[in-house]
């Protein structure tokens, strides 16, 4: 065979190809889909039912009707007792703002006698450092127990100058007026 017949051979079976491939998919479409209710030939009721098997509600106009009424009836009867009550509420509002800064003022000058007071008071804090304990863990301990005040800051201490990987096992004695070098040197033996 030369050249051209082989070529002909070719299209002729890709055109065989293409035409059986079309008979098929026209019989898988007009035959197999038939679970599927079609809108010109279910009644409302079969409609109704496959909708709501699909998780949604079906209503009728004088349901919607009725539902929409209810919600803007709500909504107007809170806009007339709004407008009945926004002079009452502004009065409440500032008066209740006023006393509401003179409670947090109250409150910020005890929050600030007690703070005051935490931070003279010296914490004491043993720490026991075990296997497999990083440096960021210790920090957040320290901050818990208030011998430290930003763990953060003392991991990138301890990163920065070098203590993170010399950190030793067991008990350290620690305190809140301790520098974040003393502390560093207590945890970690640096070489």
């Amino acid at each position: 065979m030369d050249k051209e017949s082989k070529m002909k051979q070719s299209i002729r079976y890709f055109a065989v190809g293409l035409l059986t491939s079309s008979v098929i998919l026209f019989f898988a479409f007009s035959f197999m889909d038939e679970s599927a209710i079609k809108v010109e030939d279910g009644s409302s009721e079969e409609l109704i039912e496959a909708v709501e098997a699909d998780g949604y509600h079906v209503l009728s106009s004088s349901e919607y009707i009725s539902l929409s009424t209810k919600a803007t009836g709500e909504e107007e009867s809170e806009e007339e007792t709004d407008d009945k009550d926004d002079a009452d509420k502004k009065e409440e509002k500032v008066d209740k703002k006023s006393k509401d800064e003179k409670k947090s003022k109250k409150t910020k000058k005890k929050s600030d006698k007690k703070d005051k007071k935490d931070k003279d008071k010296v914490h004491k804090y043993t720490i026991n450092i075990k296997e497999n304990m990083l440096a960021p863990t210790i920090s957040d301990l320290l901050k818990q127990n208030k011998i430290i005040d930003n763990a953060a800051d003392f991991n990138k201490y301890l990163e920065d100058k070098g203590y993170a990987g010399y950190v030793q096992l067991g008990k350290h004695k620690v305190n809140s007026d301790m520098s974040y070098k003393e502390i560093a040197e207590e945890i970690a033996k640096k070489k």
